[in-house]
């Protein structure tokens, strides 16, 4: 300002003011200013005097060069859109908003405003032909595609669990072994780490397993990620998570990437979809994709099966990015580590307090049957109260390795506890081993009846024996007495009994 109000200080006449004036500025052709009126400031000026100019009087009087080359490039755009039959431009394309001024209906001043031009606003008449025409130019579509672009979030790359680790060491995440899953505050961090370390350092992504990729892969991830994360719990429980989780990720990285490709290909063809990757994933990582997993009958047959699959399921969750495992021990830190009912897990994932609604009818169907399983069950006389585990699976049906609703995995060892007073807790778990008590007696009994009931069909069947070398003993013994008789012996010989006795028992013994 400084500047320009030295550079037009000795103004002599209106035509020599004009030639004077600095080269990024200019006096406006059409302006309806009295240039006289304008040269008098400008001596006043210049012998000192102070003159008040009202707020953008320079901006009204005179135009800076980029502002008059802006104007210059709206009317060259102008044309070429009235070339290519476009009404309009978006405001995004102009330069900066337009200014104009406006008269308050309030106190009749007049206001400078910042106010998108009508001139450049989109029609949204039906009949346009820069919007739905199929024979506009590519100047036409080059507009509206860039309209359509909108700035996404990109990739997580762990910045914000790098600068946590620096700042405090290794994040401490728990796995604890009902769950096997990552919870606790760090363990979305994990989730992110897993999941950048899968994108930049898995080359074969067309693996249908994280356990089918070569150990000499594994192995470096797992190690950072060890050298990262303090994995809390089982060994066996650890591995086991990580591995979990790492597939996952690979999942989900290669389901963005296949609706990318689908999306090429409908708008390019096939050709196009694949010499073009997107971004971030190299050719032959691409082209593995496709030939190997994309492309294969067998993937085809699975992928629809797993669609059909997640079709059928009525209501969805409102979790969000926190797992159930996390939202479940968080309850449970209020509860001295108790397991929350499954009803009130289910509503707290279901169900909005801020418009007092449940997500969806199913929703609401869903959580009365908990209840009233529950309460139906309890109110039987001499009833054990059922556990959450048990209600879990009459509610969602039993899934192998996972119970629904409660984020768990099922074991007879690990129980989930009733929800009530500690008395009642104390009881039932002293009820549970008695009957577990009752359950290893009464085995034990059955085994020993099974024994006894073998050694008595043991005993049957010698005595059974017995009885026919009996039998046939005494047909041995008439046998000789008749051949006896016959030969004219009448009389009794000790010596010829004992004979035939022991001839008897040693043909028995012989069969």
């Amino acid at each position: 300002m400084r500047s320009e109000a030295s550079a037009l200080a000795n103004p002599i006449s209106g035509e020599q003011s004009a030639a004077r004036l600095p080269a990024r500025l200019s006096w406006p052709q059409n302006n309806p200013t009295d240039p006289p009126r304008v040269l008098a400031m400008l001596r006043k000026m210049s012998k000192g005097g102070k003159v008040l100019l009202q707020p953008g009087f320079l901006s009204t009087h005179f135009i800076p060069d980029y502002e008059r080359k802006r104007n210059e490039k709206i009317k060259r755009n102008n044309k070429i859109c009235e070339s290519h039959v476009v009404k309009s431009i978006a405001t995004p394309f102009v330069g900066s908003v337009q200014q104009r001024k406006r008269v308050t209906a309030e106190n009749g001043k007049r206001t400078r405003v910042e106010l998108e031009d009508d001139g450049y606003r989109l029609s949204h008449d039906e009949d346009d032909p820069g919007h739905d025409s199929e024979s506009v130019d590519s100047f036409e579509q080059y507009f509206t595609k860039v309209l359509t672009v909108r700035r996404t979030r990109g990739p997580t790359r762990g910045k914000l669990a790098q600068r946590v680790i620096d700042k405090d060491g290794r994040l401490k995440v728990p796995i604890p072994p009902q769950f096997r899953a990552a919870v606790g505050q760090h363990a979305s961090k994990l989730a992110s780490k897993i999941g950048f370390e899968v994108r930049t350092h898995v080359m074969y992504l067309g693996v249908r397993r994280w356990k089918a990729l070569d150990d000499s892969v594994k192995g470096p991830i797992l190690q950072r990620l060890t050298d990262k994360f303090d994995l809390q719990g089982d060994p066996i429980d650890v591995d086991k998570a990580v591995a979990t989780q790492c597939g996952r990720r690979i999942s989900n990285y290669t389901y963005k990437l296949k609706k990318k490709y689908d999306k090429l290909v409908k708008a390019k063809g096939a050709e196009y979809a694949r010499s073009n990757p997107t971004g971030g994933v190299k050719p032959e990582q691409w082209t593995s994709l496709i030939d190997k997993k994309w492309n294969d009958k067998k993937w085809q047959k699975q992928s629809k099966a797993n669609t059909n699959n997640r079709s059928d399921k009525k209501s969805k969750h409102r979790c969000g990015s926190k797992s159930l495992p996390v939202r479940v021990v968080e309850m449970m830190e209020g509860t001295d580590g108790v397991v929350p009912s499954l009803e009130k897990i289910y509503k707290s994932t279901h169900f909005n307090a801020d418009t007092n609604e449940w997500i969806s009818p199913e929703c609401e169907d869903i959580h009365d049957e908990i209840v009233r399983i529950e309460a139906e069950h309890n109110y039987q006389d001499g009833a054990v109260p059922i556990t959450q585990e048990k209600l879990s699976v009459k509610v969602f049906k039993a899934k192998s390795g996972y119970l629904k609703g409660l984020g768990m995995r099922p074991s007879s060892t690990v129980r989930s506890t009733i929800v009530g007073s500690v008395n009642n807790n104390e009881y039932v778990t002293h009820l549970e081993k008695k009957v577990d008590e009752q359950d290893e007696l009464i085995q034990e009994q059955g085994e020993k009846i099974q024994a006894q009931a073998e050694g008595i069909e043991a005993a049957n069947a010698t005595i059974a024996e017995l009885v026919e070398a009996k039998e046939q003993q005494g047909r041995a013994l008439a046998s000789v007495l008749e051949y006896l008789k016959n030969q004219g012996y009448t009389g009794y010989c000790r010596g010829i009994d004992v004979l035939c006795s022991s001839l008897i028992v040693s043909f028995v013994l012989s069969m």
